[in-house]
């Protein structure tokens, strides 16, 4: 019978560790993909508030070139088509176990 409670015990001990490690590697993919996408955004507001109207035409075409690279309608990391990888994911995955 102690052997038993032992196994259940260390059963429930690995259970609980591995959820843990899962969710620890979950939250820091998330948060990073989550910071990659803000800074690239920030990047895109940035390129677009620089004073190009004044520049010459030479800077202008660069500019157009790393907005047209800088796409922020098509590069971003996703999980599904619609679902961008970010700490809002990471919050509707662990909502259902916290319940």
């Amino acid at each position: 019978m102690e052997q038993d409670v032992g196994d259940v015990a260390l059963t429930l001990l690995k259970l609980g560790s591995t959820a843990y490690y899962i969710s620890l590697e979950l939250y820091i993919y998330c948060y990073l993909f989550d910071n990659m996408n803000i800074q690239r955004e920030l990047v895109n507001f940035s390129i677009y508030s620089a004073n190009w109207t004044q520049m010459d035409l030479k800077f202008k075409k660069l500019l157009l070139l790393a907005m047209r690279m800088n796409d922020a309608n098509n590069l971003v990391i996703r999980a599904t088509p619609k679902k961008i990888i970010n700490l809002q994911i990471f919050a509707s995955v662990l909502t259902p176990f916290c319940l």
